[in-house]
């Protein structure tokens, strides 16, 4: 079978289209002839050696992967053969895939491939950081960053099908942020403004950055407008996001670097707000009994009833993975990035 791999780490060039033998599924495990494969940050970082995952090399990148299910090992459900599914796994690049039993997600009559592929990490990822990691709540003012990007395009509608009374999204070029807006956005914002704090304040109604409170403590923290930012950007951003959170009650859940600098996490500011930053990893939610059948199922239902749509960004052909990645990295794409393997 055809699979690119990644025989020594390094830039998008180091990708190389292989023929190799295809895997065998073993016990607990499920063969997917592949379809399509989502191109994500984390094969990226697989890639360029800084993320877990590659292993041994020479290695397969790809995380995610749909098709139909071709075979099982020991142990699985002879009813998931010639059923379509999509999957969190390890090789998706490739014409078959293994991935394990729990990790299959069915994909519903009338909804297509090509945006089931966003749900395994993308859009489990947006809903498990703002559901979970972040307890969004009702009424809730909710800040996305790298909203036009494919994790950050469902989290703005995600925010708002869990109840955000407001959602503002931050992006860099003008139609990215004209896409946050079609998205259900009520506001959008050029994160690289030198101004963009007080342009965030603006649109949520609070006006601009607050002075001191005459006679007040002079550590005494300023009023906030987010209760609860999504940061996959980093860098200097997130320092941004921890002056607009509400202090005692703001959070703050960070999914991603895209600006390739780590957080800039200004403990001072953190205690003096009382705020909260936290992680979010969708494989340690995942390794819950039920987590990840019951937020696909949720987020299945959004798509086929409308309440959240799939952007459906560049297709690449399997051969062009290198294009792929590099559209990726340079964030000249939008919306959801995919292999098209058969």
């Amino acid at each position: 079978m055809r699979a690119v791999r990644v025989h020594q780490t390094g830039g998008p060039e180091v990708l190389r289209l292989d023929e190799v033998d295809a895997p065998r599924p073993g016990p607990g495990e499920a063969l997917i002839r592949v379809a399509v494969a989502g191109v994500n940050m984390a094969d990226v970082g697989m890639r360029a050696g800084f993320f877990h995952g590659a292993g041994r090399l020479p290695a397969t990148p790809g995380f995610e992967a749909g098709g139909d299910v071709e075979a099982v090992g020991d142990g699985v459900d002879g009813s998931w053969v010639g059923r379509r599914v999509v999957a969190e796994l390890l090789g998706g690049y490739a014409e078959y895939a293994v991935a394990p039993a729990d990790a299959l997600i069915a994909v519903p009559d009338g909804l297509a491939l090509e945006d089931a592929i966003a749900v395994p990490i993308q859009g489990l990822t947006a809903l498990g950081a703002l559901r979970d990691g972040g307890r969004l709540a009702d009424g809730d003012t909710v800040l996305v960053t790298g909203a036009a990007g494919g994790v950050g395009s469902q989290a703005v509608q995600i925010a708002r099908a869990l109840g955000a009374e407001l959602a503002a999204a931050l992006a860099g070029a003008a139609e990215k942020r004209a896409l946050a807006l079609d998205l259900g956005a009520d506001a959008a914002v050029d994160y690289r403004a030198e101004d963009w704090e007080d342009q965030v304040r603006a649109v949520t109604g609070s006006g601009e950055r607050p002075g001191p409170v005459p006679g007040g403590n002079p550590m005494q923290a300023a009023p906030g407008v987010a209760d609860l930012a999504l940061d996959g950007v980093a860098g200097p951003v997130t320092a941004g996001l921890l002056r607009l959170a509400v202090p005692r009650t703001g959070r703050i859940v960070t999914v991603g670097g895209a600006s390739g600098a780590p957080p800039d996490l200004d403990v001072f500011e953190l205690n003096r707000r009382n705020l909260t930053v936290t992680g979010f990893s969708l494989p340690t939610w995942a390794q819950l009994p039920g987590w990840r059948a019951q937020a696909a199922g949720l987020l299945l239902g959004w798509l086929r009833d409308g309440r959240v749509r799939v952007v459906r960004g560049p297709e690449f052909p399997l051969d062009r993975a290198v294009d792929a990645h590099r559209a990726l990295e340079d964030r000249s794409a939008t919306g959801k990035l995919i292999l098209r393997v058969a």
